[in-house]
C-alpha cells in the first residue's frame, strides 16, 4: 500500500464516521498512514452528530486562519454532504466516487470535507487514491464566471 503524504499547506486533518469494525480499522489504518496531524472525532451514536462535529472542527479551525481538511466514512455520504454544507459556512464537501471527480472538486469548488461511502473501507486501494488526490490537488485561483459575466450585464 502507498504512503499517504499531504500537501503541507493544511494543518489537521479530521477523521470521523460509521461505527462498524471495518470503518473503524479502515479510519484507525488511515491515520497511520498519514504522517501529520490527525484529528478523529469521538463515536457518537448518529451521523448528525459526527458531521457537526467535524463540521465545527473544520470551522473553528477556518476562522483561525488554519486551512482544515475532513474526512467522513460512512452509510449515507450524500445526505453527510448536504448536511455539512448546510451546518457551517466555511465547510465546503462533495462526495467523491472516482479519482477524477475528486481532482475536479478539490480544484474548482475547493471542498474541504470528503465524504466517502462506508463501502470504501473494503476497496482500500481505490480510497486510498481519491483520499490522495483530495489531500495534494492543488486549488485554482477563485476567479469565477461571475467576473466575466457581471460587466456583460451592464451592457443588456
Amino acid at each position: 500500500m502507498k504512503q499517504l503524504k499531504r500537501n503541507t499547506k493544511h494543518d489537521v486533518l479530521v477523521i470521523g464516521g460509521a461505527r462498524d469494525k471495518e470503518t473503524i480499522k479502515f479510519r484507525r489504518d488511515l491515520s497511520t498512514h498519514l504522517n501529520d496531524k490527525v484529528e478523529h472525532i469521538g463515536e457518537p451514536k448518529h451521523t448528525p452528530l459526527y458531521l457537526n462535529q467535524i463540521a465545527h472542527a473544520i470551522q473553528a479551525n477556518a476562522m483561525r486562519g488554519k486551512e482544515v481538511f475532513g474526512i467522513f466514512i460512512g452509510d449515507t455520504p450524500h445526505e453527510a454532504a448536504m448536511y455539512a454544507n448546510k451546518t457551517a459556512p466555511l465547510v465546503r464537501a462533495a462526495v467523491c466516487l472516482d479519482l477524477q471527480e475528486t481532482i475536479l472538486y478539490r480544484q474548482c469548488v475547493h471542498i474541504n470535507l470528503l465524504c466517502l461511502p462506508k463501502r470504501f473501507s473494503n476497496e482500500k486501494e481505490l480510497a486510498y487514491e481519491i483520499i490522495h488526490a483530495f489531500l495534494t490537488t492543488v486549488e485554482e485561483p477563485k476567479e469565477h464566471k461571475s467576473s466575466r459575466i457581471v460587466p456583460r450585464l451592464g451592457r443588456i
